[in-house]
């Protein structure tokens, strides 16, 4: 299987009462034009197109193909990203555990003690 490239959806109204989706395939596949297309859908938001030059739909041999190709191709896609994340995981809990060791860099001291009515006056500022 190939990417071909993406569209947007377009919308088309002949009539105010009518309106069609329209799809605009790529300037590649402009050897089509002319030719009759067999849609079948899979799920809601997948579908196979097949074009050819007969009016009569003829059942597509490779739909099973088409879902075991893309279920294979997102699991490994997922699983590159799960790795990736992994590692910067790891990462990340190196420089916590590396910085938790350490002792703080701006050190707070406090200006005044006991008890204020004026939340101002208590502040904390770095020494």
């Amino acid at each position: 299987m190939e990417y071909i490239g993406r569209v947007k959806v377009g919308r088309l109204k002949p009539k105010p009462e009518q309106e069609l989706a329209i799809i605009r395939l790529p300037m590649s596949l402009k050897d089509l034009i002319g030719l009759y297309c067999h849609i079948w859908k899979i799920d809601d938001r997948t579908f196979i197109m097949q074009f050819n030059d007969k009016k009569e739909a003829v059942q597509p041999i490779i739909q099973s193909t088409v879902q075991s190709t893309i279920q294979q191709f997102v699991t490994e896609h997922t699983e590159d990203r799960i790795s990736k994340l992994e590692k910067e995981i790891e990462e990340l809990k190196k420089l916590i555990l590396k910085d938790k060791n350490k002792e703080p860099v701006n050190k707070l001291k406090k200006v005044c003690s006991g008890r204020d009515l004026n939340p101002g006056h208590r502040l904390e500022r770095p020494v």
